[in-house]
């Protein structure tokens, strides 16, 4: 399966998500973003996220840095931040103690997943 490589991204002064930009680099290293408006910002303001090349049973984007409802047995509903995680996309989960371990994302079960939020945006959704 071949995946669409693009990004969005967290502007960390406005607080606000945007998309619409490509990211250039040098030697493998991004460093700055060109916006559709054809001005350029600078990187570090910014924290980029992937998009996994699967959406949500809805249809949304899932990418890193979302938060996911995950509908397993139609009785027991688990919510995680999509993460990479060793060259895959994986739905972290963890309680006020820590990691509590990481579930993989299976594209043949995309009506088991929904789209809730963003780490940045609703990060209070994975508080127990």
């Amino acid at each position: 399966m071949n995946r669409e490589i693009k990004f969005r991204a967290w502007d960390k002064d406005k607080k606000e998500m945007v998309g619409g930009f490509g990211v250039h680099s040098d030697f493998g290293h991004a460093f700055d973003m060109d916006f559709d408006n054809g001005e350029e910002y600078i990187f570090e303001n910014y924290i980029l996220m992937q998009f996994t090349g699967l959406k949500d049973k809805n249809g949304k984007e899932i990418y890193e840095g979302d938060i996911v409802m995950i509908y397993r047995f139609k009785r027991d509903n688990d919510i995680g931040e999509v993460k990479y995680h060793f060259n895959r996309f994986v739905i972290g989960f963890s309680d006020n103690f820590g990691d509590l371990g990481k579930v993989e994302f299976y594209a043949s079960k995309m009506n088991d997943y929904d789209v809730i939020g963003n780490i940045h945006e609703n990060k209070e959704l994975l508080t127990n």
